[in-house]
């Protein structure tokens, strides 16, 4: 158990003898096939063939991201035994099977009629298997990734914005897998909290090694004698280590989605070794100005940008697509992390560009101080640091709030902030390690908030 208490960090120790035994999650058992094969697959998973040499038949493709599971199409068949695994129409291998830990939720066979899940397993809001639901407990304001969440990176820290006047917070972390369940909370480390201008407590817990690919980490969270549980699945693949910390390699164009406009040509993937949710992008060629004068990127050909911006509910009052052709995850959050990169200990700096369309009405004290984080994990620990918040912005810049332009991209109305910065944050925390920047609304998802970043590079000691 760790608890954290004000500015005061407390390491992590093993669980006590009170943790909950380990529980088996049973899968259900695959039909065996018949001559041309095994039985169908769900999204590509293993299914037992027969004796001849072709794979198991074709399965219908469940595609499980940060917003949940559903169903696309034709996925991969299984591989049969003493035969080859069947081709993919469009499939995503490793989604597990329909019903069971981690997998989509079942929508048929369920008995009243809504989806549901083999037995000891509760089906989300994000329509995905999990050992228990969601519980959120009245402190936590919000989580980054949310809860619920499916598809999150293996190494990727979990951010958590507690209430303010919240003394002390007690965190455990689980691990379900098929075979069980163990209490993990001494693989985590956990950064002193942070605290922004609003008095909300920031807290980052991040895995010290890659959790289990496919498996559902459970956090339960206790306070002021109030308790609750955040559920997260993990995703089925690494994340390979990125070539460079730049975002100048050619990549393909983003892709719209469906019903919005097209994207700009400058609009760009991400390249191999980074990963990312909500409203995240790469813009070259087209350059962050102020008054005219480029300031980003300040380096290179382009940059990474996030946004709090694209909401998916069809709420009239918020804008449905984001700046940079995405979504952020319900609306309010946007990460980007890099996969494994080794690290050494004198440090990570960036350049950046923060803008909000919170300034300048919610400003000084508002609860509405939407935040740009960075986070750098390893094995021997983590560092996390407020890199902005709308309020910092406010109380610095005594009124006199800069606009910039993002040239090539549809920007919300009254958006002001910084014109450009440099930051800096520690990296001894190990290595191989992981670099992760956030973006968030804090308070609602109404008024949002950009962050543009480039010049990414490690320090010497």
């Amino acid at each position: 158990m760790l608890t954290l208490a004000g500015s005061i960090f407390v390491t992590a120790c093993a669980a006590d003898s009170g943790s909950p035994a380990a529980r088996p999650y049973p899968q259900p058992e695959t039909a065996p096939g018949t001559g041309a094969g095994g039985a169908t697959s769900t999204g590509g998973a293993t299914s037992v063939g027969g004796s001849t040499s072709a794979g198991g038949g074709l399965g219908q493709d469940t595609k499980c991201t940060f917003e949940g599971c559903h169903q696309t199409g034709n996925g991969s068949g299984g591989a049969a035994v003493g035969g080859a695994a069947g081709a993919a129409v469009g499939g995503a291998p490793g989604t597990p099977p329909a019903g069971t830990l981690g997998g989509p939720c079942m929508s048929t066979g369920c008995p009243s009629g809504a989806p549901c899940c083999t037995a000891m397993l509760v089906c989300s809001d994000t329509m995905v298997c999990q050992p228990e639901a969601t519980a959120l407990p009245p402190f936590i304001v919000q989580s980054v990734p949310p809860p619920n969440s499916v598809g999150v990176p293996p190494l990727s820290p979990i951010v958590f914005f507690v209430a303010p006047n919240t003394p002390t917070v007690t965190f455990t972390v689980e691990v379900f897998t098929p075979s069980g369940s163990e209490d993990i909370t001494s693989e985590f480390s956990f950064a002193p909290p942070l605290e922004n201008q609003a008095k909300a407590k920031i807290y980052v817990l991040a895995p010290k090694h890659q959790l289990p690919l496919g498996g559902t980490i459970i956090v339960r969270a206790s306070a002021m004698g109030a308790q609750g549980t955040l559920v997260f699945t993990m995703a089925s693949a690494t994340t390979p280590s990125p070539a460079s910390l730049d975002f100048d390699a050619p990549t393909a164009a983003k892709p719209k989605l469906p019903g919005a406009p097209d994207n700009p040509p400058s609009l760009r993937e991400l390249p191999s070794g980074w990963v990312s949710y909500g409203d995240v992008a790469v813009q070259s060629g087209a350059p962050v100005t102020d008054a005219g004068v480029p300031v980003l990127p300040s380096s290179g050909s382009a940059y990474a940008g996030l946004s709090t911006s694209g909401d998916a509910t069809g709420d009239p009052n918020l804008t449905p697509f984001g700046v940079f052709g995405g979504r952020a995850v319900r609306g309010a959050s946007s990460l980007l992390e890099s996969g494994p990169i080794e690290l050494h200990p004198g440090g990570l700096s960036f350049d950046y560009v923060m803008q909000s369309s919170e300034i300048p009405d919610f400003c000084q004290n508002s609860t509405y101080d939407d935040s740009f984080l960075a986070i750098v994990s390893g094995p021997l620990g983590v560092r996390a640091a407020l890199v902005d918040t709308v309020n910092a912005i406010c109380v610095e810049s005594a009124g006199v709030y800069p606009k910039v332009q993002m040239q090539g991209l549809v920007m919300p109305p009254a958006m002001y902030g910084r014109s450009k910065r440099s930051f800096e944050i520690s990296t001894d925390v190990g290595s191989p390690g992981v670099i992760a920047l956030v973006v968030t609304d804090v308070g609602d998802a109404s008024y949002d908030t950009f962050v543009a970043v480039d010049s990414m590079s490690l320090l010497s000691e």
